[in-house]
């Protein structure tokens, strides 16, 4: 009441210049339709409205020029549709980094970090069952370097450097820096983090992209195998660069080279590549089946065959599951299912419904499907994907599974650009008429 009696207030009059500031947000639908209106018959009277609000179909509604302001700085100027679709683009790319966030392992805030800084590298301690090793694995110092260049520290302790271990309760785990016989250290173990590895990254500003290499001073578990990998941002997964085995012979040393640098930075991850692509780490309740056919990876892609964590609906996407076989198997069918976060299943789409049959499957390949348009509704979404032996459409009976992944894969859908009104769980494309 008091945002519609101040509203009602400052455009009682015909004013100069009207300063609006999100306050659309704060009346139900016919309140905003009363303000838009009012606002366009000020302008045909001559008065400059600026209008602030983060509502792009609000904006373009009202406005003919916007200005794009982020962390105070003027970013973008011009006429509004084209700052309306540029903000609209910038949100897509947070968005994306957010969901990406699930894969790389890390916090929303760790990943945001890393957006559009192309030399900085992730990397992280892995146990080789994919677990938190049983007796700490401990890292007193990590130096890089290139070449001959002197070497530079990656901070054990010191959380706001740029190349630093990425330390986050409940996320990762590194226990505390503490002192290990005279040491400064902290230990990958489980010590009660999300994700069950320890990660670090490194800023390679200004060094060569070839002969780098990295000095770690350590303590091996001993009791489990660790794997040091590094995040190989074309393939969207990580990759193994050292094992360190179990030992009981207290602090070590080991120089490791790096792979040289030889990708476009401005791959994208196309179809091509899926195969190249791991699963993430998918604990028993998440994964069953008995195969001899599983599934190694999987993807959604956007028109352009670019691999997409969000999906704008009412756009065409494609998603590409990628198999392995280990003896001939005779018409699977393959199955995509898309779950709301209270369960429902918001779409389900079956190879044998649609009247595909995939034949004798006796060496690796993918599988496409292919959504022209999708026709899902924005929110967020997860992802099941499955081949079973057989499945009948008719029955509500679960069939018994090659592989199954329940509800594993994050999925955000963006809605339709330009669109603020809600277009519910289903973006249905209609033909309208006048009735004869």
């Amino acid at each position: 009441m008091y945002a519609r009696l101040a509203f009602a207030v400052a455009t009682t009059i015909t004013p100069e210049i009207l300063i609006i500031d999100e306050i659309l947000g704060a009346g139900d639908a016919y309140f905003v339709g009363k303000s838009i209106q009012r606002m366009r018959q000020l302008t045909t009277q001559g008065a400059t409205i600026l209008f602030v609000s983060h509502d792009m179909s609000a904006v373009q509604m009202l406005c003919d020029r916007g200005v794009w302001i982020d962390k105070g700085r003027i970013k973008a100027d011009g006429p509004i549709l084209k700052i309306s679709k540029a903000y609209l683009a910038s949100v897509r790319e947070d968005e994306e980094a957010r969901a990406r966030a699930r894969s790389m392992q890390l916090s929303k805030r760790q990943i945001l970090s890393h957006v559009g800084r192309n030399d900085i590298a992730l990397y992280r301690f892995i146990g080789a069952a994919g677990q938190a090793p049983g007796s700490p694995f401990a890292v007193a110092g990590i130096k890089f370097g290139s070449g001959q260049h002197s070497g530079f520290d990656v901070s054990i302790g010191e959380e706001q450097a740029v190349s630093r271990l990425i330390i986050e309760s409940g996320i990762t785990n590194w226990s505390n820096a503490t002192n290990m016989d005279g040491k400064n250290a902290r230990a990958f173990g489980d010590f009660g983090g999300k994700f069950i590895h320890a990660p670090f990254q490194i800023d390679w500003s200004g060094l060569g992209k070839n002969d780098r290499w990295l000095e770690l001073e350590y303590a091996p578990s001993v009791s489990d195998k660790i794997v040091l990998e590094f995040y190989d941002k074309e393939s969207k997964s990580y990759k193994s660069l050292h094992e360190f085995f179990p030992e009981n012979n207290g602090w070590k040393q080991a120089r490791i080279s790096l792979p040289n640098d030889d990708t476009d930075e401005t791959a994208t991850g196309c179809i091509e590549d899926l195969e190249h692509v791991e699963l993430q780490v998918l604990a028993p309740e998440d994964r069953y089946g008995d195969g001899p056919i599983g599934i190694t990876a999987f993807g959604f892609f956007d028109e352009e065959n670019t691999r997409r964590h969000t999906l704008i609906s009412g756009e065409p996407a494609r998603a590409i599951l990628a198999y392995n076989v280990e003896q001939p198997v005779t018409d699977p069918v393959a199955v995509v299912a898309i779950y709301r976060p209270d369960g429902a299943c918001a779409l389900q789409v079956t190879s044998n419904r649609d009247g595909k049959k995939l034949g004798v499957l006796r060496e690796p390949g993918k599988i496409s499907i292919l959504f022209d348009p999708l026709y899902l509704g924005p929110g967020d979404y997860v992802v099941s994907i499955a081949l079973f032996k057989e499945l009948n459409i008719a029955s509500n009976h679960e069939p018994d599974a090659y592989d199954l992944h329940d509800r594993c894969y994050a999925l955000k859908i963006l809605p339709p650009e330009g669109v603020g009104v809600s277009v519910g769980i289903v973006n249905q494309p209609a033909v309208w008429e006048l009735a004869q």
